[in-house]
């Protein structure tokens, strides 16, 4: 019991370091020349722009320049932050 107690508490935290943006508009994307893909991109509510590194190729591919998504990320302040997942918008 006190096994499934404390791995449901690991979850639950490592769940709440995750973040979102409601909408978010691509501004750019592309790779650096030591080949670790990026998206920039930036909130349409707040007006904060928001810096994803090691984004993989196929996200990226599948991530269109002025479209606005749901974006779903870990990372601390604005820069450095990890793409975890999207949802398309308009």
């Amino acid at each position: 019991m006190k096994k499934i107690i404390i791995s449901m508490f690991l979850v639950f935290s490592m769940l709440g370091f995750s973040r979102f943006v409601e909408r978010c508009e691509i501004t750019s994307k592309g790779v650096w020349r030591n080949g670790v893909g990026y998206v920039n991109c930036v909130s349409l509510e707040s007006g904060r722009h928001f810096n994803f590194t090691g984004v993989s190729n196929y996200t990226r591919n599948r991530l269109y320049v002025g479209n606005v998504y749901r974006v779903y990320f870990n990372g601390t302040g604005y820069n450095r932050l990890y793409l975890t997942g999207y949802e398309y918008l308009y």
